[in-house]
C-alpha cells in the first residue's frame, strides 16, 4: 500500500527531530520578539516619566561648590533636576511660594514608612537648627505608596501634640526605629494607638487628633502639593528661590554626607551673588 509523504515523514525519527527543531526555533524567535516589545514598552515608560523633568542644563564652566573647592561634582540632570515649567505654573505651587517672599524655600517630602527617610530626616532636623535665616523650611509626609496614609496622619498627629522640638525629633526617631529597626508594621491603627500610648498619649487623645478633619485636611494638602511638584520619589527635597526650583533625592548621590553637601550647593545657587 502506498504511504503518503506525511505518514512517512512522521514515522522517520530524523524527520521527526527536524520538525521538532523547527518548532522550537519558531517559539524562540517569537519569545525574542516579545522580549523586544517589553523592552520597547519599558523605554517608552521611562521616556514618558522623564517628560515631567526639563532637559538637563549644564552648569557654567568653572562653577564651584564654594570658593577654593574647585569645580562642583554635582551635575544638573544627574544629581538634581529643575522643577518643570508645568509644575512652576501650578496654582498650588505658586501660592505656596508666595508664603515666603524674598526667602529660599526648602521642602522635605518623606514618610515614616520610607527607609531612606529614616536616614535623611535626622540629618534635616539637625540642619534645621543651624539653617540660614533666609531659608523657610517645611516638612511634609509624601504618599508615594497609598498605604502610607495612616503614617502621614501619624506625622501630623505628632505635630499637633505641640511637643518641644527635641521631643518631636525623638518621636520621629522612635517611629523610624519601630518600623525599620524592630520591623513592626505601624500601618495598623491598633498598633499606632499602642505606639502613642507608650509615648504618653492616651487612646482618646490620639483618636481625637488622628481622625480629626484638621489632620485629614493636612494630609490631603501635603499630598496635593507633592503631586503639584510632581514628586515621585522619597525622600525628596524641593529647593526654590530666585533661580527657579530644584528637586533632588539621596538616591542621586553616593551617600548622605554628599547629599547634605548637595543641599548646600543648591541653596548657594539660589542665593544672590
Amino acid at each position: 500500500m502506498f504511504k503518503t509523504p506525511s505518514k512517512i515523514l512522521f514515522k522517520t525519527p530524523y524527520a521527526f527531530h527536524l520538525i521538532l527543531s523547527i518548532l522550537l526555533l519558531s517559539f524562540f524567535l517569537m519569545g525574542s520578539a516579545s522580549a523586544l516589545d517589553v523592552e520597547s514598552d519599558e523605554e517608552a515608560t521611562e521616556t514618558s516619566s522623564a517628560e515631567n523633568i526639563e532637559a538637563p542644563v549644564p552648569l557654567p564652566e568653572g562653577t564651584t561648590f564654594a570658593p577654593g573647592q574647585g569645580p562642583t561634582p554635582y551635575i544638573e540632570g544627574r544629581h538634581f533636576f529643575r522643577v518643570s515649567e508645568k509644575a512652576q505654573k501650578n496654582p498650588l505651587v505658586q501660592d505656596f511660594q508666595h508664603r515666603d517672599p524674598g526667602k529660599i524655600q526648602v521642602i522635605e517630602f518623606s514618610n515614616y514608612g520610607c527607609y531612606g527617610c529614616s536616614q535623611l530626616h535626622p540629618l534635616m532636623r539637625v540642619w534645621k537648627k543651624s539653617k540660614p535665616s533666609n531659608i523657610a523650611f517645611y516638612e511634609y509626609p509624601v504618599l508615594v505608596h497609598r498605604e502610607w496614609k495612616p503614617l502621614a496622619q501619624a506625622f501630623f498627629t505628632v505635630r499637633a501634640l505641640g511637643l518641644p522640638p527635641e521631643q518631636e525629633t525623638q518621636f520621629d526617631a522612635d517611629f523610624f526605629q519601630t518600623i525599620h529597626g524592630n520591623r513592626i508594621n505601624l500601618l495598623q491603627k491598633k498598633l499606632l494607638i499602642d505606639f502613642f500610648k507608650a509615648h504618653g498619649v492616651d487612646e482618646s487623645q490620639f483618636n481625637a487628633l488622628f481622625d480629626s478633619k484638621a489632620i485629614q485636611d493636612q494630609v490631603r494638602q501635603a499630598n496635593e502639593l507633592s503631586l503639584a511638584y510632581q514628586v515621585a520619589i522619597s525622600p525628596a527635597l524641593i529647593i526654590t528661590g530666585p533661580n527657579g526650583g530644584f528637586m533632588t533625592s539621596p538616591a542621586y548621590v553616593q551617600n548622605f554626607d554628599q547629599f547634605m553637601e548637595l543641599l548646600s550647593y543648591l541653596i548657594q545657587r539660589q542665593s544672590p551673588t
